[in-house]
């Protein structure tokens, strides 16, 4: 058994954030999701697209993270 402070269930862009932001924090984070890690990061894995708000640009700067996505990002133009 291991000691952690929180528990996120999916490891989607919301619950990768969160864990990354608690565990800054200081909080022991236990990420779990139905695919293995290992095939997250395969090369041929399904990197689906996903839109993002100025507000989680904005979070996503505050926890130092904007700069690894922001040469992939482009504007939303039209919904």
């Amino acid at each position: 058994m291991h000691p952690y402070d929180i528990a996120i269930v999916g490891a989607g862009p919301i619950g990768l954030t969160l864990a990354y932001g608690f565990g800054q924090a200081g909080l022991r984070v236990a990420l779990l999701d139905r695919v293995a890690r290992e095939v997250m990061l395969a090369p041929g894995h399904d990197g689906r697209t996903t839109a993002l708000s100025f507000s989680s640009r904005r979070l996503l700067e505050g926890l130092g993270l904007w700069s690894a996505v922001a040469a992939d990002a482009e504007p939303i133009l039209d919904i």
